[in-house]
C-alpha cells in the first residue's frame, strides 16, 4: 500500500525503557484487526482500518503501517503513519496533553474576542 502521510514529532527520546515499551506496543498493534488501542507503561498506540476491508486486507494493511511506524523516526516521542486504507500511531504518554490552564485561557480569549466583535 502506498504511504499517504507520515508525521514525526521533533521531540525525541534516548531512554532505553521508552524503546522497549514502544516496541511492545507496536507489536500489539501489528496484530490488530480493525481497531486497537495499546498502552504499556509510558507509551500508547492506536491502529485502525478505514472502510470495509476484509479481515485479511485489514490485517495486511495494519501490519505494513506498523512496520513503517517502527522504521520511521526511530527516536521520536510521537509518530503517525497513514496508508490508503489504515493508519497507526504511537506517542509517549502525556505527549498530547495541554499545559495546565491552556484550554481555559484559550476559551476565555475566544469569549473576549467574540464579545468585542459582537458589540
Amino acid at each position: 500500500m502506498a504511504q499517504v502521510y507520515k508525521k514525526c514529532s521533533h521531540d525525541a527520546s534516548s531512554d532505553v525503557e521508552f524503546f522497549k515499551r514502544k516496541d511492545d506496543v507496536l507489536a500489539d498493534l501489528q496484530g490488530a484487526n480493525g481497531f486497537r488501542v495499546s498502552i504499556l507503561g509510558s507509551v500508547e498506540g492506536f491502529a485502525q482500518c478505514l472502510g470495509d476491508l476484509s479481515y485479511a486486507d485489514c490485517s495486511s494493511c495494519l501490519s505494513e503501517a506498523v512496520g513503517k511506524l517502527k522504521n520511521a523516526c526511530r527516536s521520536a516521542l510521537a509518530t503517525d503513519v497513514y496508508l490508503a486504507q489504515c493508519y497507526a500511531q504511537h506517542w509517549a504518554s502525556g505527549y498530547y496533553d495541554f499545559p495546565s490552564g491552556a484550554i481555559h485561557n484559550f476559551v476565555l480569549l475566544l469569549l473576549h474576542f467574540s464579545l468585542y466583535f459582537c458589540l
